[in-house]
């Protein structure tokens, strides 16, 4: 069996997959570079003041804004009752009037 899988890996067309994934890979890395990447955090979520409060930063907001709430309310707060309580307009909010 592995002297099988040994041959086949030899053969022009198992070289050609191969090349292929890589250079799909490369592209792939090279272009999110160039874009700047979601998680790079080169997105702004919103614009204010001619400042960008981007996507690691309102990240990075939210996850205090919970863990805040989590001390306050002796439990952890989830996704869903953030979500019910506003904490991301409150945070966006937040983040807007910092940046003005």
């Amino acid at each position: 069996m592995l002297g099988i899988l040994r041959s086949a890996a030899g053969t022009w067309v198992a070289k050609a997959l191969l090349l292929l994934l890589v250079l799909s890979f490369a592209a792939w890395g090279i272009t999110t570079r160039m874009v700047g990447g979601v998680l790079g955090g080169h997105h702004a979520v919103i614009t204010a003041g001619g400042t960008e409060v981007s996507i690691n930063e309102y990240r990075l907001a939210y996850d205090r804004q919970l863990s805040m709430l989590s001390q306050q309310y002796g439990q952890r707060v989830t996704q869903e009752q953030a979500k019910l309580l506003g904490v991301d307009n409150q945070v966006l909010a937040q983040l807007v009037s910092g940046a003005v």
